[in-house]
This record gives C-alpha cells, sequence and structure tokens, in this order.
C-alpha cells in the first residue's frame, strides 16, 4: 500500500531539514517516502492484541549495564587556539554561526 505525499510536502520537509533537490530527485523521494509511510499504515493495523510483551533484557545474558558513565573530557588549549583561529566569523572571544531557526 502506498500513502498519497505530494511533491509540496516533500519539498516543505526538505526544506525544514534545509535540503535541496532536484525535480526528477523529488519525484523519486516522493514515490518512494510514499511508500515508506504506507508501510506504517499496513503496520498500525496489524492485529497485536494477542502479542507477548517482551523485555529487552531478556536478551542480555549477564543482564548488566552496558553503557558507559558520560565523561567530560577538556579540550586542550592548543586545540581550543586552532578552532578559534581557523573560525571564518568571530565576535570578540565568541564564535559567531548562522541560525538556523530564521527562514532565508
Amino acid at each position: 500500500m502506498s500513502k498519497n505525499i505530494t511533491i509540496e510536502e516533500v519539498k516543505y520537509t526538505a526544506e525544514l531539514a534545509r535540503l535541496e533537490f532536484s525535480d526528477e530527485k523529488l519525484e523519486k523521494m516522493t514515490k518512494d517516502l510514499g511508500g515508506i509511510l504506507g508501510y506504517f499504515e499496513d503496520l498500525a493495523e496489524a492485529d497485536t492484541s494477542q502479542d507477548i510483551k517482551i523485555n529487552h533484557y531478556d536478551f542480555i545474558s549477564d543482564r548488566k549495564n552496558h553503557f558507559r558513565e558520560d565523561e567530560v573530557v577538556p579540550a586542550e588549549e592548543k586545540t581550543k587556539e586552532i578552532i578559534k583561529d581557523n573560525f571564518p566569523e568571530k565576535q570578540g572571544d565568541l564564535l559567531a554561526v548562522k541560525s538556523v531557526l530564521i527562514k532565508k
């Protein structure tokens, strides 16, 4: 099953992501995205009332935390200076970046 999605919706989504595509690519992406969204519609119709609840820990034999703790590692002063020296736009000691929230 394929969901009806328009090229305008794909263009708008691409614009939000700050992506640009040729007309050919937009047509292909519209078709592909419609197919993907159609799969989600099919999944939404699936009967899951009899599904067994599975805990993701059931698949881990040793049941220990496999995530590492966050650790702050400060950059060396030399690295900071190289970044500042090569940054294209500065305002005093601050590095200026383009806004991603304002639409051009």
